[in-house]
């Protein structure tokens, strides 16, 4: 029995098959920085569909294909993107369509939106654990050399005591610098 699985598995005979190249498959390769030339099966995808939908989930919004692809481009890359910077990694989408998924993502606490002084709105999720509300602000770094910006999540805002008469909408603290992949 043992001899079985090995050679189902040399040979490839799995469960889930072979996903055919569609348009949208494509887009979601790219935007997971998967090769295109590999096989990838149902069950791979399947899963992180699973995984993505669940999070839209828990913050009220409804998977769609676009709302599925933009998280997934943000959760790749780790760290703050503009809407340029997104709309790079996909192909024949409107602006405009990309836009309106982050401010659905935005209004509902899913990212949060950092003015680092570059002149671009950029966008990053926020943690699992965090709300994006006014009690998660950080600061952020934006790297000089690269131009990307980092979140300092274990680096919060403090509080301030604002003199009578102001109400506290937001805070935006960047520090500039070199970030250590461009320190060598």
């Amino acid at each position: 029995k043992k001899n079985d699985i090995m050679n189902s598995l040399r040979t490839k005979q799995h469960i889930c098959k072979p996903l055919q190249a569609s348009p949208a498959i494509q887009s979601l390769q790219k935007s997971c920085s998967l090769p295109t030339h590999h096989s990838y099966n149902r069950c791979t995808f399947a899963f992180m569909k699973v995984e993505i939908d669940k999070k839209l989930e828990q913050k009220n919004i409804k998977p769609t294909a676009m709302r599925e692809l933009v998280y997934g481009v943000l959760e790749k890359n780790k760290k703050a993107l503009s809407l340029y910077e997104i709309e790079q990694q996909f192909e024949n989408v409107e602006r405009s369509t990309i836009f309106r998924t982050l401010n659905t993502f935005q209004d509902n606490l899913l990212i949060h939106s950092v003015d680092d002084g570059s002149g671009a709105v950029k966008y990053a999720l926020c943690d699992d654990d965090w709300t994006c509300s006014m009690d998660d602000l950080h600061y952020h770094f934006l790297c000089t050399k690269c131009g990307q910006t980092h979140c300092l999540k274990n680096m919060p805002i403090p509080p301030v005591d604002l003199p009578e008469g102001f109400s506290f909408e937001n805070a935006n603290f960047v520090m500039k610098g070199t970030c250590p992949n461009c320190q060598g």
